[in-house]
């Protein structure tokens, strides 16, 4: 009985902990992001090498986009990425 209660609660907390996914880009977790997605990291290098824009000025204007796109929708929030 305790192995049990004991695997549906770690089963819950990390349902609890899954909703919290890396999908929130802040500006203290980009890094690791761009270690998760390595896509994300081809992008902007193929872009920076396309255009010239720096990597840090294309990250700059995501997490601008995505912060103003919250306030302008604040009931709006999704949780469940």
């Amino acid at each position: 009985m305790k192995k049990l209660t004991l695997l549906l609660l770690s089963l819950f907390l990390s349902g609890c902990f899954s909703l919290f996914s890396s999908d929130a880009i802040t500006v203290s977790n980009i890094c690791t992001l761009m270690d998760e997605e390595v896509r994300w990291y081809q992008a902007t290098k193929a872009s920076t090498k396309k255009y010239g824009v720096p990597m840090h000025v294309q990250l700059a204007i995501i997490i601008k986009s995505r912060i103003l796109n919250r306030m302008q929708n604040p009931q709006e929030q999704n949780y469940l990425v």
